[in-house]
Parts: structure tokens; C-alpha cells; sequence
């Protein structure tokens, strides 16, 4: 009988060749990766904030726009209640701390230029208005001061002379406060350094430091 006979072969599949190297630079391809993805998230993100923030600082800006129109085109319309509100706070002012105030600022004095003060009042608000519209650095907080004073001898509850016009005062205060806080979140201090998107030559040679980083480590190993 003729007899066969097979050889069989069992070949070792082949070892990873994989150099450290190699391995650490796909897990820097990884963390490029990751973080592209984060980046983007976060332009989004920014993007959204930016055009929220643009609406804040347009409705802002429409608010002393329209007021410091109003003083200026007629001051005369603001003259007998700036008149009347500013006499009581003088007055109540001198009774319960007894002092002595300046006769520069009496109600007597102020009333010979009172339309043309409301008119620079009115000027004023415009331009700082535009200021903060254009983004020009720490300019909301000048409305922000001017609205401490103004607050004060406009809508002081506390010279009030009825119940009623306490109550009228005292919620003008709090709308006050809300614009103040409002003006305190479109503020903007002066431009940082922007840290910018990194660059294809900066994430090569990142990259070429992390090789040159094992082959250092996979050498001293050897060396060892």
C-alpha cells in the first residue's frame, strides 16, 4: 500500500513590532484627538455665550441711549421733579446729620442751571452708552457710579412724604440695582493675551518630545 505522509505547519504568528515609541505616539494621537473635540465644545460654547452677552450689552445701551436722549432734547421736562426730589434729600439730609453743606450746591443755586446740568447729565449717558456698546474696558462701570448718587436723591424712599410714593421709590431702587448688576456683568477689563489654538508645528514637535522622551527611557532600560 502506498503510504503518505503530511507535514504540517504551524507557524508562530509574528510578534508586535511595535516600538514603544510608536505606541506612546498613538496616545498622543489620542489626546489630539480628545482635545480637537473639546476644543470645538468649547468655540461652540463661547460662540453661544458671545452672542448672549451681545444682547445683554445692546439692551443695556438702548436703555441710557433712550434716557440720555429724553435729557437732552428736553431738559426742561426733567426740571421741576429733579427740582422737588433734590430739595428733600438737601433738606433731610441737613436735619438729621446736622451739617452744614455747601451753599455751591443748594437748591437755590443748583435751580439758576438745573436744564443745562440735566443736559450734560443726558450727554453724559450717551456717550458712556456708545463706550460700552464699542466694549471699551471698565466704561459701565462709570454708569455704574453715577447710578449710586442718582439712586440716592432721585429715588430715596426715605424722604418719601406717603406710603404710596415709599413703595414707588423703594421698587425704582431695586430696578436700579438690577441695571447696576447688569452693567457689572457686560463690564470688560482690558483684553488678555489670547492663548490661541495650538498650531500643527507646535503638536509636531509636542509629539517629537514625547518620542525622544521613551527612546531615552526605552535606552537606559537596555543599558540596564
Amino acid at each position: 500500500d502506498e503510504k503518505r505522509f503530511f507535514f504540517l505547519m504551524i507557524r508562530r504568528p509574528p510578534r508586535s513590532t511595535q516600538s514603544r515609541s510608536s505606541a506612546a505616539s498613538d496616545v498622543y494621537k489620542r489626546q489630539v484627538s480628545t482635545q480637537s473635540t473639546w476644543g470645538i465644545i468649547k468655540q461652540n460654547t463661547q460662540l453661544k455665550m458671545g452672542i448672549r452677552s451681545a444682547i445683554g450689552v445692546i439692551l443695556i445701551v438702548a436703555v441710557w441711549v433712550l434716557a440720555g436722549t429724553g435729557k437732552i432734547t428736553a431738559p426742561q421736562n426733567f426740571v421741576p421733579d429733579v427740582t422737588k426730589k433734590y430739595t428733600r434729600v438737601h433738606q433731610w439730609v441737613v436735619k438729621n446729620y446736622n451739617v452744614q453743606l455747601p451753599p455751591q450746591i443748594s437748591p437755590e443755586q443748583l435751580g439758576k442751571f438745573m436744564p443745562d446740568l440735566i443736559k450734560y447729565i443726558g450727554i453724559f449717558e450717551v456717550v458712556v452708552a456708545v463706550a460700552v456698546f464699542v466694549r471699551i474696558s471698565y466704561t459701565s462701570i462709570l454708569l455704574v457710579l453715577f447710578l449710586i448718587p442718582t439712586t440716592f436723591i432721585m429715588h430715596n424712599p426715605l424722604v418719601a412724604t406717603t406710603e404710596s410714593e415709599r413703595q414707588s421709590e423703594l421698587l425704582q431702587v431695586i430696578l436700579n440695582l438690577g441695571i447696576m448688576g447688569s452693567l457689572f456683568l457686560v463690564s470688560r477689563g482690558p483684553p488678555k493675551a489670547s492663548k490661541g489654538v495650538e498650531t500643527k508645528s507646535g503638536q509636531s514637535q509636542k509629539k517629537k518630545q514625547v518620542e525622544t522622551q521613551d527612546e531615552n527611557t526605552q535606552k537606559k532600560k537596555k543599558g540596564k
